[in-house]
């Protein structure tokens, strides 16, 4: 089994060390995992296959296979669909959130029950920022400070199923004075905050999200995410989480 240098840099193999390892052990069929062999690949050229990268990656790729009879000697040729794959799934993600969007509006439009609306919004946090706590602050008036008016996730993270105290704007104050989203994406690695400053659910959570909402130009509240595991949020994410606060 020999192998040119493009296909060489997709498997993460040197020329060396390719040619001791078999079709078998560089190529495998999608979706099953079936061992691969020329025969297969043969008589199945309409197949994609994933190559088994030395790091333990599976990468994409579609093929297209030959013999020269007077060499008895098969050419695979092989195209990465990698960056296909990645533009597919990110298209599939837009799609969704706009979706959620969608859905978020329906509820907005249908009832003025804060606590439905909240809900759906909820849903879609869960399902597409895929973060296990969220909670809203809400303000009456200018004159009253935030409280919590509505949560979910709040029994997980206290880990023995049940409410505790009502949480305190502690973090969702920091962000109604900025005015702008705030992101930790590891608050146990902050200097900002000792475990003994932060009271439940903060102290039990690693990534953070809060971000103001408006109205009229008034800061009426903040909605709040969390994590307990540390996440890196990317600029598509950061953006869905804006249009949510808002709606």
């Amino acid at each position: 089994f020999s192998a040119n240098q493009g296909a060489c840099e997709l498997s993460g193999y040197q020329h060396g060390e390719i040619s001791q390892l078999t079709v078998s052990e560089v190529l495998t069929a999608q979706p099953f995992n079936e061992s691969v062999t020329i025969q297969s690949l043969s008589s199945n050229q309409a197949a994609e296959l994933q190559i088994l990268h030395k790091n333990g990656e599976r990468v994409p790729v579609q093929y297209r296979i030959s013999r020269d009879m007077e060499l008895d000697q098969y050419f695979i040729m092989l195209y990465d669909l990698s960056g296909t794959k990645k533009t597919a799934d990110k298209l599939s993600v837009q799609i969704e959130r706009m979706q959620a969007l969608g859905n978020i509006d329906r509820a907005i439009i249908s009832t003025m029950d804060i606590s439905f609306i909240t809900d759906v919004v909820f849903d879609q946090i869960s399902a597409l920022l895929h973060m296990e706590c969220s909670l809203l602050f809400l303000q009456e008036n200018n004159s009253q400070p935030l409280s919590c008016q509505h949560s979910r996730g709040l029994p997980l993270l206290n880990g023995n199923g049940s409410r505790t105290d009502n949480p305190q704007p502690i973090m969702a104050n920091r962000v109604a004075a900025t005015g702008e989203m705030i992101v930790i994406e590891d608050i146990s690695l902050t200097h900002h905050f000792s475990e003994e400053d932060l009271s439940f659910p903060y102290r039990n959570i690693k990534f953070y999200a809060g971000i103001p909402l408006l109205s009229l130009g008034e800061i009426i509240g903040v909605l709040e995410v969390c994590s307990t595991k540390p996440f890196i949020p990317d600029a598509d994410w950061k953006v869905f989480f804006s249009m949510i606060a808002g709606q």
